[in-house]
């Protein structure tokens, strides 16, 4: 796994802030939000990566919305449910899985591509996503705030193409099982979707044939590692 101090997820510890009796007054409000009975232990939990989703669709030409997705994904939560705010989340997307599922020959409708199809393209270019350099797409939270019994707000910094800009989530805590029936360990769920504008990130994408506005939709599940006891042997 990438180590860094990221994404998505942080949104967890949002919605999980409903335990807290003050979080009512976090936006200024005195309205007080129903606690969620959490089972889940405390610990780390790893992104289950067959039940782990991110999605992004942008206007086309004001007709439609193109969708797309991501297939590399990596991530954990670090979880506290005595005290949600001090949990955090780390999640990497690897740039060079952008899947369009392009429909027609690249090549017919590119003949002077120096790409072989538009998921390269898209991944590959200096104007586009430009991930040739290797590097991950991060977010680092920055501040949480509890919108809702099982809702929260995220705000941080999402890096992209070297540069770090704001960037806001909105999270929704999915559910809980205490014992997930194949791994035998508890696993935590959660949705989180948020709006990225690429001209933030010096993206000017086809002449603005494509809107300013890339809604980024992620699903996905994690799954509790419990830490060894002391003294135990990694064989064991």
């Amino acid at each position: 796994m990438i180590k860094t101090r990221p994404i998505l997820a942080v949104c967890l510890s949002a919605v999980l802030a409903a335990c807290s009796a003050n979080a009512g007054e976090a936006n200024g409000t005195s309205q007080a939000f129903e606690p969620i009975d959490l089972k889940a232990p405390a610990g780390t939990y790893a992104l289950e990566k067959t039940h782990a989703s991110l999605i992004w669709s942008i206007p086309h030409m004001g007709l439609s919305d193109y969708h797309a997705r991501f297939t590399q994904l990596d991530g954990a939560i670090t979880l506290d449910p005595a005290n949600p705010e001090s949990s955090a989340v780390e999640l990497t997307i690897a740039p060079g899985s952008v899947r369009t599922d392009f429909p027609l020959d690249y090549k017919m409708v590119h003949p002077d591509s120096k790409f072989a199809n538009w998921d390269e393209e898209i991944a590959l270019e200096e104007g586009k996503l430009a991930a040739g350099d290797g590097k991950a797409i991060t977010f680092v939270s920055t501040a949480v705030e509890q919108t809702g019994p099982r809702t929260a707000k995220i705000t941080g910094d999402l890096t992209m193409r070297g540069q770090s800009k704001p960037f806001t989530l909105e999270a929704t805590f999915n559910g809980e099982l205490e014992s997930h029936p194949f791994f035998k360990v508890a696993v935590v769920g959660f949705n989180a979707h948020g709006v990225i504008k690429p001209s933030e990130y010096d993206v000017n994408l086809y002449g603005g044939a494509l809107g300013d506005a890339v809604t980024v939709s992620f699903s996905g599940e994690f799954v509790h590692k419990p830490e060894k006891a002391t003294g135990e042997s990694e064989a064991q």
